[in-house]
């Protein structure tokens, strides 16, 4: 249980900086969205796939299973901040001018925003399975190891390990259904790969059919 609320805590700066676009810092100065090419994702849009509709009276959703391995991204985008609009002690410059005689002074260069559309596997306390969609904004410098999670699941530093990227899957926590963009069916091999993943499921993790969570041993 201990290593579960540090993965919680882990992600806590996540959410603080997982916002709208509305919240991202200096949108005067954010003129042009570029798409990441280079960037591996799915060629499924989420407007390209039917709404499903949660017949639940609980309107929280709950990770199918604690892994990852069926997160897909769908949109992956960068966003260019004009810097010649920003001041050097605005959120989203990176560098500012160390010496100048303006005040406030300049800003030489900004740090990128990113936008992304993902989503992975959920279902509700009456059991219907969804594709939930997960748009986020944030500004690189708030980026961390937890920002692209998928929303409910966590992960935790293995104790035992020398290298500081080695992780395990956490405990799972409910997410409310209107933090998702779209809620869909799910997609064709998903289920399988669901059934196999909970198959897999690691030996620390249990699944708590009263919660509808997956909780450490």
């Amino acid at each position: 249980m201990k290593s579960f609320f540090f993965a919680l805590l882990l992600l806590s700066s996540t959410f603080a900086h997982a916002q709208a676009l509305s919240e991202l810092p200096n949108l005067e100065a954010l003129v042009l969205w570029h798409d990441m090419d280079d960037y591996e994702s799915s060629s499924v849009l989420p407007e390209q796939l039917p709404a499903k509709i949660s017949n639940c009276a609980d309107q929280k959703l709950y990770p199918t299973h604690p892994q990852q391995n069926l997160k897909r991204y769908h949109v992956y985008q960068w966003g260019q901040y004009d810097h010649h609009r920003l001041n050097g002690d605005d959120e989203a410059c990176a560098v500012p001018a160390k010496f100048s005689s303006k005040n406030p002074k300049p800003c030489l260069r900004a740090y990128p925003a990113h936008h992304i559309v993902m989503s992975d596997t959920f279902t509700n306390a009456c059991g219907e399975k969804f594709r939930g969609f997960m748009e986020i904004y944030f500004l690189e410098a708030y980026e961390n190891m937890g920002t692209m999670f998928s929303w409910g699941r966590t992960a935790y530093q293995n104790p035992k390990s020398e290298f500081p990227g080695d992780f395990f899957e956490g405990g799972t926590y409910p997410i409310e259904q209107e933090r998702f963009l779209k809620l869909t069916p799910l997609l064709d091999g998903d289920d399988a790969a669901i059934q196999e993943s909970l198959r897999q499921l690691p030996k620390h993790l249990n699944f708590n059919p009263a919660t509808h969570l997956f909780t450490e041993l």
